[in-house]
């Protein structure tokens, strides 16, 4: 019998009938999928709440070691294969098979599959720039489905007014004009990885480090350092000067990327109310922001 996680579980239950309906379909989507990539799997992976995919490592029939993802039906996750294919292996795990149909997909598995909360801060800002590079390419014809980040960031903008109340308005009005203005000023376009975060980074066996969970765009490589920076937010704000010490990792990254410190600490703010991190984290971002 197929195991599903408590994470998972709970996580479906939270959204309803059409949560429950998936969840009863999971045993037999991962049975038909696993048929057809002969594909052998252990015990599913014990993820954070809020996960959102039953997650198992296993094995194909010449022993090759895989993960296999099966990730709830989201617009969020509809590219992420997109993205595995278009990376190609470089900088990030290798997509081997995929049912963009089903949300399904069987990756290379990563290993030992050390995140860079395990690094110290400064070690794993350096390992997360060298990643980025690597991954970083213009569009091509294989980019496939992959949306721009312009069509997210309107999509965005056309939300806040009933979805950000909890937001000082100047947070919001600031996010909308500075997204805009961000936009109508790239230059270089790339395929970003989208949710380029330490968790989203693991360390493989050759001493390559490589991302996983990319939720692709094309636009400006400096959105990509907007969600590192958020994950930093909490260590930033235990230190004595908060906004000091991320606009100094800004500022390592604009020099190691070659990109303009402004748009890396802007992107963060614009972000931080895109995504909805909350107003506190928009409000420090944004402070970084005003101060470059």
């Amino acid at each position: 019998m197929l195991v599903v996680p408590a994470h998972l579980v709970e996580f479906c239950r939270d959204r309803g009938e059409s949560g429950e309906q998936w969840l009863a379909r999971v045993p037999g989507l991962v049975s038909d999928l696993c048929a057809r990539w002969s594909v052998e799997l252990d015990e599913p992976l014990q993820g954070p709440p809020g996960s959102a995919a039953w997650l198992a490592p296993g094995r194909l029939g010449d022993g090759t070691e895989v993960m296999f993802k099966l990730a709830w039906p989201h617009p969020e996750a509809s590219t992420e294969a997109a993205g595995l294919r278009f990376f190609g292996g470089r900088g990030a795990a290798r997509l081997l098979a995929s049912d963009e149909a089903t949300y399904a997909l069987l990756l290379e598995r990563v290993r030992p599959g050390d995140d860079l909360w395990t690094l110290d801060l400064d070690h794993a800002n350096e390992v997360a720039a060298g990643v980025l590079e690597v991954l970083w390419r213009p569009p091509s014809s294989d980019a496939g489905s992959i949306g721009t980040l312009a069509d997210t960031v309107a999509v965005w903008n056309g939300s806040y007014a009933t979805t950000r109340d909890a937001y000082p308005p100047d947070l919001v009005r600031a996010a909308t004009e500075h997204g805009d203005r961000l936009l109508d000023s790239q230059q270089t376009l790339v395929v970003v990885h989208g949710d380029f975060n330490p968790f989203n980074v693991l360390s493989a066996a050759d001493g390559r480090w490589l991302a996983i969970d990319p939720k692709p765009l094309i636009g400006d490589p400096a959105y990509d350092l907007a969600q590192y920076l958020a994950n930093r937010v909490e260590a930033a704000i235990a230190t004595r000067r908060p906004a000091e010490e991320l606009s100094r990792q800004v500022r390592f990254f604009a020099r190691a990327l070659d990109l303009d410190p402004t748009r890396v600490a802007r992107w963060g703010s614009v972000k931080a109310v895109g995504w909805d991190w909350g107003p506190s984290t928009a409000a420090l971002l944004t402070q970084v922001a005003d101060q470059m």
